[in-house]
């Protein structure tokens, strides 16, 4: 067969269009790859002097500057790769790391240092049923043996899903380990304290409405626990509970700040649930 009937042939003009194009595939992955450039913020660059200055106690030279921010651009390029090899979904420590650093992120709401008195006050004034002494209370609870190898473990495990809201209030029962009503209703003082113990008492009755806290120890084991309602008594005066006021006031900001941005997240991202 000639060359010329070769150069003819369909079959080789397929072949050599195959080639063509899998070359170009070929430079485009390779174009990517080139493009993926690493470069040193103002702020990374500051960082690694003050990092130097605060080991050595001076300014670094020229030559150590420069040696101090390859290393830099060197440990950037090893964490995208190790990101690109899922490492941080492989090791569990790094990936909880990660996890609560972008929650604490969530976290912290853009507040003033100095939060006015008149703010506090009508915050206190909206929620004067989190601040009321010697009444009943009506709360929810998820109970955990002491029997269990690292009940304070699982006890904060649980309770890291009640705080997250990713549990109904019918599926409650299924929490812990007693099977029994999560509910009591209208409980007064004197029936709480024989019933779980004083100190059980006295933590749930500084805890705010409609959050989940604990662990809590009553005379039986451990304990979850969330207050919904408190009902008679007495609302203790602003001025002797101005600091918890303030504590509440930071702590409702940041859960609802971090609402507002888990929103925000959502609409990111499509979770798709596998059925189980």
């Amino acid at each position: 067969m000639t060359v010329q009937r070769i150069i003819q042939e369909p079959l080789v003009h397929f072949l050599a269009i195959a080639l063509v194009i899998y070359g170009f595939q070929s430079f485009l992955r390779s174009e990517a790859t080139e493009k993926k450039s690493l470069t040193l913020s103002a702020e990374e660059t500051a960082q690694v002097k003050a990092i130097w200055h605060e080991k050595l106690e001076r300014e670094p030279r020229q030559a150590e500057l420069h040696a101090a921010l390859s290393q830099r651009l060197l440990d950037n390029m090893l964490f995208e790769e190790a990101l690109r090899l899922g490492l941080h979904r492989e090791e569990r420590v790094i990936y909880e790391m990660l996890v609560t650093r972008v929650k604490q992120l969530l976290q912290t709401p853009p507040l003033s240092r100095n939060i006015e008195d008149a703010l506090l006050y009508a915050y206190y004034q909206a929620h004067q049923d989190n601040y009321i002494r010697q009444g009943n209370t009506s709360f929810s609870h998820v109970f955990v043996s002491i029997e269990h190898r690292d009940p304070f473990a699982l006890a904060n495990a649980l309770l890291k899903l009640l705080q997250e809201g990713n549990v109904s209030g019918s599926a409650l029962g299924q929490f812990g380990d007693d099977i029994a009503s999560h509910d009591v209703i209208e409980a007064s003082p004197k029936q709480i304290e024989m019933q779980f113990g004083k100190s059980f008492l006295t933590q749930i009755s500084q805890f705010e409405k409609g959050v989940w806290r604990g662990p809590v120890i009553s005379n039986s084991g451990i304990h979850l626990v969330k207050v919904y309602a408190r009902h008679g008594g007495t609302v203790l005066p602003y001025e002797t509970i101005k600091d918890k006021v303030l504590g509440d006031y930071i702590n409702d900001q940041k859960r609802r700040y971090y609402d507002e941005k888990l929103k925000e997240l959502n609409m990111r991202y499509r979770i798709v649930k596998e059925r189980q």
